[in-house]
């Protein structure tokens, strides 16, 4: 478990009532640390936007987030087990190159956004916020903290499953019995498109953290040379 401390705590302004929740841990070979690290790069670098890499697909839930006409918001919050090995040493890693709107359009990534996630044979797509913020990402805990218990999911009303890892979720009244409680140590405002469809990755065979942060520094993983093969077995070490 993490414990987030830096800045001095203040006063922030609550969630909102409709919100998109997400639990983040390692992914990809890299720790929360660093990814958090490679985020604040890439948030400067596009002027405040940044790609937050998510497993599922929240585009059907968006007209429940939209619909208040309020700024749509997404509150972080660190995973309580420990990262699976999987997670921690993939033998694989994506980088995704492409990318696509809810309708299908294509969306131009941010010219300093890298999106990477463990790699399974066969995956072709994967999923992304497109967050912003204008104040520097750092984990803390000085916002108001999630019971799980009291969140449902905003389209349908259901439960929200222990599985469902990210989602449009709604505060719903408070459940009685025990509170699983999640601190929630990153929050930001959703840009349009606010979630995209990624595709055409780049596999990165045998990697380390070395290696992804190389590539992102460099800049290989917007390299227009070839467009047609659709995934790039790369040998980095």
């Amino acid at each position: 478990m993490h414990e987030y401390s830096g800045e001095p705590r203040e006063k922030l302004m609550p969630l909102p009532e409709v919100f998109v929740w997400t639990r983040f841990g390692t992914e990809a070979g890299q720790p929360i640390e660093e990814i958090i690290e490679r985020k604040e790069l890439e948030r400067r670098a596009n002027g405040g936007m940044f790609l937050w890499g998510i497993g599922n697909n929240i585009a059907p839930s968006l007209p429940s987030l939209l619909r208040s006409g309020q700024t749509p918001m997404v509150a972080f919050s660190p995973i309580k087990s420990k990262p699976r090995a999987v997670d921690q040493s993939p033998e694989q890693v994506a980088v995704w190159r492409r990318a696509t709107t809810p309708t299908g359009a294509p969306y131009d990534l941010p010219s300093a956004s890298m999106v990477t996630s463990r790699y399974a044979h066969g995956k072709s797509k994967h999923f992304a916020l497109v967050c912003r913020s204008d104040r520097p990402l750092t984990l803390s805990s000085t916002c108001e903290p999630i019971h799980f218990e009291s969140l449902v999911n905003a389209k349908s009303g259901s439960s929200l499953g222990f599985s469902q890892v990210t989602a449009v979720v709604r505060s719903g009244s408070n459940s009685t019995g025990k509170q699983r409680r999640y601190d929630v140590a990153l929050r930001c405002e959703l840009a349009s498109p606010f979630v995209a469809t990624l595709h055409d990755p780049i596999i990165i065979t045998n990697p380390d953290q070395k290696s992804v942060r190389d590539a992102f520094h460099s800049g290989w993983y917007n390299d227009e040379t070839d467009n047609t093969t659709g995934q790039l077995s790369l040998q980095l070490g």
